[in-house]
């Protein structure tokens, strides 16, 4: 009975030990289960029921040999690590051998659950079988073995974890020893870990601070300081500020306060919220005094830190910072009222919300719309109804606040109607958004009023996609009292990308007036469908141009083999506009026949013609206009070979690099082109660029036509370059 006491003992001192590590150090899921993943994090803190619908379920209050039957059953991780919980749920020895057996047999996960087991088991039997998981190759399992010795009242196996943190050959298992000691506030923990902080790795330093941190022993504080102030990355000084803030007393605060007031800027913030964390009156103090110091980053640090705290000292030193004229401090001031929606700070938020800088404006409106209750609301209605540089931002917010979507809606169809200009415009779209029949009906005034107002209500009305909406458009664009206001309305139609508009747009397309033609057929290449593929075909039959052009710009649209076929005629169209407009149209579409069609262009007599195809293989993916633009190094126009050499430079690849090299350092290359060759290899980079740094360099700032007659001019053989292996790379042979 008295070794049952003390294995019960045992079980109930480690059980926040492993349950830390736990927590730290989630089990590794074996399946990707959201259960899985809970009780994991969760220590295996419930037993049981968990996995059910991945494993056998196992009877309720099923006896120890039931139990174990079930766990030698199992084939599935899940299944092993449910009745290996349900038997530490037991506390019976006779759990023992089993659990052995999942421990030799098992996969991580059910070896940590067995772990666990044998953890809630207690007893002289299960210890030692914990004992022997000391040194496991499974750091998770180790960690629950180590964690439960270090925290238990056996001192020869405590001596064990202590001798492995002192002299294990493994960094890893010593450093796992050294935190399973700091864990469980073992004091011969503090100055090995503090022996082991100067020969460690940057990960190893951080993970020994935090344990330090945890640990409580300011005996560690003096080694944290002298980091904070001398040593390590920027990451292990962090993590440092963070233990210090942790272990609290004077020593610790004297160094946070050092580099809060003359630190890094990247270290200053957590210095402050260190501080912040040590629930000491004095650096509650001193960050109330460095809030208000002429350093800004260190003010608005102490700031943020203080955020946490309430009490009638943080509250005026926040409402006066309201006032401050650094953004950031008002900000982090402002942002205090919001967290503890305290709405002492109304009055003061009203009056720079009515006149600070447009900074200072947006952060007093958001503020006062986190603060809630009902002063801040009325404020927020209050500004939002009154011209001033805060109502663009109160309108935006005020739909947040109970009761404010309509309030918002009404104060926005007054702009719209009444007030007009720029504050109209800027409603314009939230209007869009609403979706009332109010909102519509604004905009589609708006819209038949023309003006400014016109094209941003046919745009909102459009975007918001509803069906009223769009019918409100489609009268305008049939109806509409000018003609501006229907090619207003047809594009807006476009906008929308509803099919449901066709026969608007097919309706309009018999019109007479060309531009409202023109806007109906740009609107359905917009939305596609069968009556756009049709509309579109006409027009690319058509004898006039300007229709065959619309249709050019429009047909790739519709991702069709028929209209890549229709792209593919226009692109050989007499007139010019059409044919480019076509091609560039048919890259979009069918990459394959473009890429046809602009060989061809380069081959043609005529230069305009040659010097446009070589403008649309560049549209092309960098693979499939490369063999294009190589081909144009060849044509006899030095500026088309200036502009194929430009658009290598940007394509790249192997093939470029060649090809430009034999361009910079043939003797028959012009001046001009080899200037182009060299500006491009030079874009290019990497090592041909460095090979021919000094071809580069001579041709790259040339201002002359010099030509070089021989290579020894220039050295472009790398140092390394003797035999004929170099000689296709331009050296000379012997």
């Amino acid at each position: 009975m008295a070794a049952r006491a003390r294995a019960w003992k045992l079980a109930t001192l480690v059980a926040s030990g492993a349950a830390v590590f736990l927590a730290l150090h989630p089990l590794r899921k074996i399946t990707p289960s959201a259960a899985q993943t809970s009780v994991a994090r969760a220590g295996l803190r419930r037993p049981g029921g968990v996995f059910a619908a991945e494993a056998a379920p196992i009877r309720a209050g099923a006896q120890v040999e039931e139990l174990v039957d079930h766990l030698r059953a199992a084939k599935t991780p899940n299944a092993m690590c449910q009745a290996a919980q349900e038997l530490g749920g037991t506390g019976s020895e006779a759990a023992l051998d089993a659990l052995a057996d999942t421990l030799a047999r098992g996969g991580s996960w059910a070896r940590q659950c067995a772990a666990q087991a044998l953890l809630r088991i207690g007893g002289a039997p299960a210890r030692t079988q914990l004992e022997r998981l000391l040194t496991d190759h499974d750091p998770r399992v180790r960690q629950i073995a180590l964690d439960a010795v270090a925290a238990g009242d056996d001192p020869d196996a405590r001596a064990t974890v202590l001798a492995l943190a002192r002299s294990a050959g493994d960094l890893e298992l010593r450093t796992d020893a050294l935190a399973a000691l700091g864990r469980a506030h073992r004091s011969e923990a503090v100055p090995l870990m503090l022996a082991q902080l100067p020969r460690a790795d940057g990960p190893t330093q951080r993970r020994l601070i935090e344990i330090l941190g945890e640990a409580g022993d300011r005996a560690a504080v003096p080694a944290l300081a002298q980091i904070v102030r001398t040593g390590g990355s920027a990451g292990v000084r962090q993590t440092a500020l963070s233990a210090l803030g942790q272990l609290g007393g004077p020593d610790a605060l004297k160094a946070l306060q050092e580099v809060l007031l003359g630190g890094r800027r990247d270290e200053i913030g957590a210095a402050a919220y260190a501080l912040a964390n040590t629930s000491d009156e004095s650096a509650h103090k001193l960050l109330l005094g460095v809030a208000q110091s002429a350093r800004p980053e260190a003010a608005e640090a102490a700031l943020h830190a203080l955020a946490q705290f309430e009490g009638d000292d943080v509250r005026a030193l926040m409402l006066a910072q309201l006032s401050a004229r650094d953004g950031q401090l008002s900000g982090a001031a402002a942002n205090y009222f919001a967290m503890h929606h305290d709405d002492s700070a109304v009055p003061r938020l009203i009056e720079i919300a009515r006149h600070g800088s447009r900074a200072a404006v947006a952060q007093a409106v958001s503020a006062l719309s986190q603060i809630g209750g009902d002063a801040a609301a009325a404020a927020v209605r209050e500004l939002a109804s009154r011209p001033g540089p805060a109502r663009d931002s109160a309108l935006s917010t005020l739909p947040s606040l109970p009761g404010g979507a309509e309030a918002a809606r009404k104060l926005m169809i007054k702009l719209v109607r009444e007030d007009g200009g720029q504050a109209a415009q800027s409603v314009i779209w939230s209007l869009g958004e609403d979706g009332s029949p109010e909102a519509r009906e604004a905009l589609s005034e708006a819209l038949r009023a023309g003006g400014g107002l016109a094209n941003a209500a046919a745009s909102a009305l459009a975007r918001s996609g509803d069906p009223d909406a769009l019918r409100a458009l489609g009268e305008v664009a049939l109806r509409g009292a000018s003609k501006s206001m229907r090619v207003q309305a047809l594009s807006a139609l476009g906008q929308s990308g509803d099919p449901q508009v066709a026969r608007t747009l097919l309706e309009a397309l018999r019109e007479n007036d060309p531009q409202v033609r023109s806007a109906a057929l740009q609107a359905l290449g917009q939305i596609g469908g069968p009556a756009a593929e049709r509309a579109l075909s006409d027009a690319a039959a058509s004898r006039d141009p300007q229709q065959r052009l619309l249709a050019a710009q429009q047909l790739h649209n519709l991702g069709s083999s028929a209209a890549a076929a229709q792209l593919e005629q226009l692109a050989q169209d007499k007139d010019r506009s059409v044919a480019q407009s076509a091609l560039y149209g048919l890259v979009s579409a069918q990459p394959e026949r473009a890429a046809r069609l602009i060989e061809s262009g380069l081959r043609s007599p005529d230069r305009e013609v040659r010097l446009q195809a070589l403008a649309t293989a560049q549209s092309l993916e960098a693979d499939a206009a490369r063999p294009l633009l190589l081909g144009a190094l060849r044509d006899p126009d030095p500026q088309m070979i200036r502009l194929a050499a430009d658009a290598l430079g940007r394509a790249g690849g192997a093939e470029a690099q060649n090809a430009l090299t034999d361009l910079l350092t043939q003797p028959q290359t012009s001046a001009e082109a080899r200037k182009a060759a060299a500006e491009a290899l030079d874009r290019m980079g990497g090592a041909t660029a460095r090979r021919y740094k000094d071809w580069i360099e001579k041709y790259r700032t040339s201002e002359t036509t010099t030509e070089i007659d021989t290579l020894d001019e220039i050295d472009r053989c790398p140092d390394d370059c003797n035999g004929p292996d170099c000689d296709n790379d331009g050296c000379p042979t012997e």
